[in-house]
């Protein structure tokens, strides 16, 4: 997840990308962080947890509908 944040605040850095792949990107970033410090305390029956999975997936899904997948 981290890796995958990094990546995506590179992509979305270019100025010509569009203002709303920019915006999904920046947004499913900063989930992938989120998810990844609450990894190390919080337990996959959390409701926490769940919830940014859930947050995550959904900005995942963003991000595809976007580019066309």
């Amino acid at each position: 997840m981290v890796n995958g944040a990094q990546i995506l605040e590179t992509a979305v850095a270019d100025p010509s990308l569009d203002a709303s792949l920019r915006d999904a990107g920046q947004a499913l970033a900063l989930s992938f962080q989120t998810q990844a410090a609450l990894a190390s305390i919080e337990t996959g029956m959390s409701a926490t947890w769940q919830q940014i999975v859930d947050d995550t997936n959904a900005k995942d899904r963003a991000v595809k509908a976007l580019c066309g997948e």
